[in-house]
């Protein structure tokens, strides 16, 4: 028997600076804060970090943590994605002379140890445990194995560490910038101690506990905010903003962006002087795998939204002096105003002033001013002055009729009729005017017009239970095949789900579904079908044979069940004389009607269906183009679709407020 083949995985040269955290390779910072946080894990009580001057130097980073064994580093430093979660579990290891307090381990995917090759392709390792020190050569390679050690002969050693030292080849890091960043990302522990080029790092100490405030969401405490004061230490020290700590450990990078909040402009006095640290221990399970930020939940959303808000009302009470003194200025400059206003009124236009000098404490006196002025401006609209003033100009026989209005309609009723009343007005005078304007582009003004406005053809069709559905969708697709155009031409309210848009013509079509003979399922009982052609056209004796073609194809397309009852009308600027309505019918029963009419016709038949209201108040629409009028109607607000979160919403005219909307 043949032995078997077996063709294993190869490695490129910089297979590894390719496969971890770009961040890890490439920032210097980002590589010697790793390496400090497996001293930590390793309960180390001191990390020295001797930082070369230039290109070609030594870079030497030194524990006395618990160290390792030579199997230890052949388990653990050589496996790649090394799980040390699983292997020894959410505690840092303890050197045989442990006395402190058990220590969270930093430590998860296996990555930070490989920090040197930021430096380098190659690093040296001593590794100290049970009175024995390994001398080991770490180096990238390719082919069969992406990294391979060479150990050194064995010796004596009294103390547990490791030693780790490079050739700085790339990436020289700056003394004074990794101070600060290893300042700014371990919170003070007087059981681990950082020196950088001898120079040991004196944690800034957090401030008086009179700003120090918890952060609860739904009554459950997951962190706490204390406050630095740039004033009482060495600006080098911390970075400015809302830093997170879990675990005595930086996520992300301090910011004034809380979640969805800006807290301050970074470029104002305040936010260079204060840093806010909010210790958030109880999310260490929704950290980053490269502690860059906390992994999107809403239990993540809640907290910072609440963090947000416990960081804003802090800064409010560190700068409540100056604060009031804005606002007592923009209150003098507005007093008159403020007078004029009802106690209510004044009472709101202050709690506007405060809840937006509490949002943005650091806001300017003129944009403070703005915003009260808006306000006074606002109340007065809505404290009746200007309508009195309306009431009082009125003539007397306006007045009488709006008394006998509101006798039996209330205003939101008056309103709603109002609106419905203008909107068909509106439609049936732009279409007035477009249909004769040779300039006119159909597509995008008459075709939306009438697609939305059943009611021109009908008081029948002038009902909610008509709306598309995808039997009739599928039958118009099946009979025009492709000749539809792509929905990125199209104006937006023509795509719609009842509507295809073809070269020639735009169709659109709902139907009405009813319960027949007791059955559980719904049939198509109506179809109305609209053509709407395309051009200053004439519609003739093949257009209404063509029409004529799609009902019957419609009919017989396998799409529809019943078969319904279609109503179908070609609509144009003219038609022929010699052209009438035909009938559509099958074995002597009549499945349906088409009907040539004209724009002039739908317009002269709504006329008489609103009460030759138009004529009444022709001034009204006189002034108002048919342009204007199109983009007023056809500018209404669109439902949104409710999507889950996480996906992208898509803005769209649903169907169900279509079918249920009237015109």
């Amino acid at each position: 028997m043949a032995k078997e083949q077996v063709q294993r995985s190869l490695f490129e040269e910089d297979f590894l600076l390719r496969a971890v955290p770009a961040s890890l390779t490439l920032l210097p910072d980002v590589a010697l804060t790793e390496l400090v946080a497996n001293a930590w894990d390793a309960g180390a009580s001191k990390v020295d970090i001797q930082i070369p001057e230039e290109i070609g130097g030594l870079l030497v980073v030194k524990d006395d943590g618990a160290g390792l064994t030579r199997d230890d580093f052949a388990s653990r430093w050589m496996m790649l994605g090394y799980n040390r979660l699983r292997h020894q579990g959410k505690l840092a290891d303890q050197p045989p002379k442990w006395k402190g307090k058990p220590r969270h381990a930093f430590g998860r995917n296996g990555v930070g140890r490989h920090g040197l090759l930021c430096f380098d392709d190659k690093y040296d390792i001593e590794i100290r445990r049970d009175k024995v020190c390994w001398p080991i050569r770490v180096r990238m390679t390719q082919g069969e194995q992406p990294l391979e050690a060479s150990y050194g002969a064995k010796k004596n050693a009294r103390t547990t560490g490791v030693k780790l030292k490079v050739r700085v080849e790339r990436h020289l890091p700056n003394p004074d910038r990794i101070r600060q960043v290893i300042a700014a990302r371990f919170a003070q522990d007087p059981s681990f101690q950082i020196v950088v080029n001898g120079e040991k790092l004196d944690l800034f100490k957090l401030s008086g506990d009179e700003f120090e405030r918890d952060v609860v969401v739904d009554g459950q405490c997951l962190g706490r905010l204390y406050v630095l004061d740039g004033s009482k230490h060495a600006h080098r020290l911390f970075h400015h903003g809302v830093a997170f700590w879990v675990n005595r450990r930086l996520v992300g990078q301090p910011s004034w962006q809380v979640g969805q909040d800006t807290i301050l402009d970074g470029r104002s006095r305040e936010a260079r002087r204060y840093t806010f640290v909010i210790k958030a221990d109880a999310l260490s399970d929704h950290v980053q795998a490269d502690w860059s930020s906390f992994k999107p939940s809403a239990e993540v959303d809640a907290f910072l939204e609440e963090a947000a808000a416990v960081t804003r009302d802090v800064l409010s009470s560190l700068l409540s002096t100056r604060i009031e003194e804005k606002k007592e200025t923009v209150v003098r400059e507005h007093v008159g105003a403020l007078r004029g206003l009802s106690r209510t009124g004044r009472k709101d236009v202050a709690q506007i002033v405060e809840s937006v000098s509490a949002k943005r404490p650091t806001m300017n006196i003129d944009d403070l001013e703005a915003v009260v002025a808006a306000a006074i401006e606002l109340e007065s609209s809505r404290s009746g002055a200007k309508l009195l003033q309306r009431l009082v100009s009125m003539p007397e026989e306006d007045r009488e009729a709006l008394d006998r209005l509101l006798d039996d309609w209330s205003i939101q009723d008056a309103i709603a009729v109002l609106d419905e009343i203008d909107r068909r007005l509106s439609t049936v005078t732009a279409i007035d005017k477009l249909c004769a304007d040779a300039d006119t582009d159909e597509l995008h003004t008459l075709h939306p017009l009438v697609t939305q406005s059943r009611w021109l053809f009908g008081p029948e069709y002038d009902s909610p239970v008509y709306a598309s559905n995808r039997r009739i969708k599928g039958a118009i697709a099946t009979v025009l095949g492709e000749k539809g155009l792509p929905e990125e031409d199209l104006p937006r309210p023509l795509v719609r789900p009842d509507i295809l848009v073809a070269h020639d013509a735009t169709f659109s079509a709902v139907g009405a579904e009813d319960f027949q003979n007791g059955k559980p399922l719904s049939v198509l009982r109506r179809v109305l079908l609209i053509e709407l052609k395309k051009g200053r056209s004439k519609i003739g004796r093949k257009d209404m044979e063509q029409a004529t073609g799609y009902v019957e194809d419609i009919l017989e397309s396998g799409h529809l069940d019943g078969p319904p009852l279609i109503d179908a009308f070609v609509v144009g600027y003219s038609v022929d004389p010699r052209v009438h309505s035909r009938k559509v019918s099958r074995d002597k029963h009549d499945l349906g009607e088409i009907t040539p009419v004209t724009y002039n016709q739908l317009v002269d038949t709504a006329n008489a269906r609103l009460f030759r209201l138009r004529s009444q108040l022709e001034g009204r629409y006189r002034k108002s183009d048919g342009e204007d009028l199109v983009s007023k109607i056809l500018g209404e607000p669109e439902q949104l679709e409710i999507v889950p979160a996480g996906k992208k919403s898509t803005n769209f005219s649903s169907v169900e407020a279509d079918a249920s909307s009237v015109g």
